[in-house]
């Protein structure tokens, strides 16, 4: 019963460079918490991308156990994350 955020962004999204520190840091606050970061733009991910249905970025995917549990889309406070984090974890 494991936690896994999968961050969904881009090279040149501002918004996906800011909260990109804020997932780092929640890596070492919560280490049960598995966070993956993916490139929208890199071809290897394209199936990735279509799975979840992406379409802004950047887009943030709780799972637990392989099921979506939670998402948001567009640039979030640190505190919105943690406690969605402690929400399902």
């Amino acid at each position: 019963m494991s936690l896994k955020i999968i961050d969904f962004y881009a090279v040149w999204c501002k918004p996906c460079t800011n909260i990109k520190p804020i997932l780092k840091e929640l890596q070492n606050e919560y280490p049960s918490v598995e966070i993956v970061f993916l490139d929208v733009e890199d071809p290897k991910n394209n199936d990735v991308v279509s799975k979840y249905n992406v379409r802004n970025i950047p887009f943030l995917v709780f799972e637990k156990d392989g099921n979506i549990v939670d998402k948001l889309v567009g640039q979030q406070p640190k505190e919105r994350i943690i406690q969605l984090i402690e929400q399902h974890a």
